[in-house]
């Protein structure tokens, strides 16, 4: 076989293989693989119960009642404070849950999808997740999973990144839907919730980016989270 002709076959299976990917596995792949920043990549999950994933932070419990907290790649995420003020659990005793059974939503595996913790009611007082440790000079790229396993009932979660750029909210997340979906910045894959990404987040001079989990509106009860991933890009 001819060099010229080895080429092409090889150029061609790469651009095949890259195109069945979505281009956040290929940012995200492309920015492990750098190497150019000791935080590029850092993946955590939120449960009641259930098994650890091999590359990710487990953070099992109740932000009810404990303040839950994880660290890699110096990268720390915390559930801040307790109490309904924070995470309301609807008079249910718990705001977490794990239901065993839901598949993959994008990078976020069946196991980090299969549990959750919530805010139920109205809006928290103060933001109710931090991630600090970041590079203040840094910009970074925020993915969120929400989705209640066991569910399909297209109920709605609303979720706001507050950084040094502002605040910015995602309205109408559908955490459990009965349909697939995708846009520029999220993807919805029925039974198994919606992803979705903030990106050019730039965190305040503290090193810290909050996030906001709460319900879309009144007509829903529950706002969730499942996983989260942060990627620096610069």
């Amino acid at each position: 076989m001819g060099m010229r002709k080895l080429l092409l076959i090889i150029s061609i299976l790469f651009s095949t293989a890259m195109v069945a990917q979505s281009p956040m596995h290929k940012l995200i792949r492309k920015k492990a693989a750098s190497g150019s920043y000791p935080d590029t990549v850092a993946k955590f999950f939120f449960t009641k119960s259930g098994s650890d994933v091999s590359g990710w932070v487990r953070m099992n419990g109740d932000p009810l009642t404990s303040v839950l907290t994880g660290t890699t790649n110096g990268i720390t995420v915390s559930t801040v404070a307790t109490g309904d003020s924070y995470w309301n659990d609807n008079g249910v005793t718990e705001s977490s849950g794990y239901v065993a059974g839901s598949g993959a939503n994008l990078m976020f595996p069946g196991m980090v999808n299969s549990g959750w913790y919530f805010h139920a009611l109205g809006a928290p007082t103060a933001p109710n997740m931090s991630i600090s440790g970041l590079n203040p000079s840094g910009t970074y790229e925020i993915y969120i999973s929400s989705n209640r396993e066991g569910a399909s009932d297209n109920r709605l979660t609303k979720i706001s990144v507050v950084d040094s750029v502002g605040t910015t909210a995602r309205t109408s997340i559908n955490s459990a839907p009965s349909s697939n979906a995708s846009g520029a910045d999220y993807n919805q894959s029925s039974s198994n919730g919606t992803v979705i990404w903030f990106t050019g987040r730039r965190p305040k001079s503290t090193g810290i980016i909050e996030l906001i989990i709460e319900r879309h509106n009144s007509s829903w009860t529950y706002g969730y989270i499942n996983g989260l991933v942060i990627v620096r890009t610069s």
